[in-house]
């Protein structure tokens, strides 16, 4: 509400102004996915302005992403999610799309949460492929010199940079 009031105190009109919820992975835990889904329900109703989400957040770093965006896309839309940035290249991402269009609801909440939580487990269930291949590249990790640790800390891979300075000391680089 603060952030409404002062984006309207600087001359921004209150029907031009979206707030974004900030959707979590939903592979760290469907709670707060839910919780997103609840806060957007309750901008509208308390603040009155609309709402916007870059779905594909829901799905980071997990199997599956298309169907999951997709269903998230469409429970987002059911509690009243306004705006989305979306893929609409991805093939399951373009049927939510179309089969919302000229519909005033997404859907009902019930049958789409019921959806949604059934494919996140199977997200989980799965093995995690994604995760298994990263793991496997971190055992693959070899130190050659300082630009191996530098272009890693360029691309925030966190884990590889861990890696590599380990392996420096462990071969007494100069810190």
């Amino acid at each position: 509400a603060r952030i409404v009031a002062s984006a309207i105190e600087a001359g921004i009109r209150k029907e031009d102004v979206f707030v974004d919820a900030l959707v979590m992975t939903a592979g760290v835990g469907i709670r707060d996915c839910l919780e997103t889904l609840e806060a957007i329900s309750l901008i509208k109703e308390n603040v009155g302005v609309k709402t916007i989400l870059g779905i594909s957040n829901v799905s980071h770093g997990m199997p599956g992403r298309s169907k999951l965006n997709a269903l998230y896309f469409q429970l987002a839309r059911a509690y009243g999610l306004d705006a989305a940035i979306v893929d609409l290249t991805d093939k399951e991402m373009k049927k939510a799309v179309e089969g919302i269009r000229g519909r005033k609801k997404a859907g009902k909440r019930e049958i789409l949460l019921k959806l949604f939580k059934a494919e996140v487990e199977k997200a989980r269930r799965s093995g995690k492929p994604p995760e298994k291949k990263r793991e496997a590249a971190m055992k693959e990790i070899r130190l050659s010199g300082y630009p191996d640790i530098r272009k890693a800390v360029i691309v925030g891979d966190v884990e590889a940079v861990d890696i590599l300075v380990k392996q420096a000391l462990e071969k007494k680089y100069n810190p």
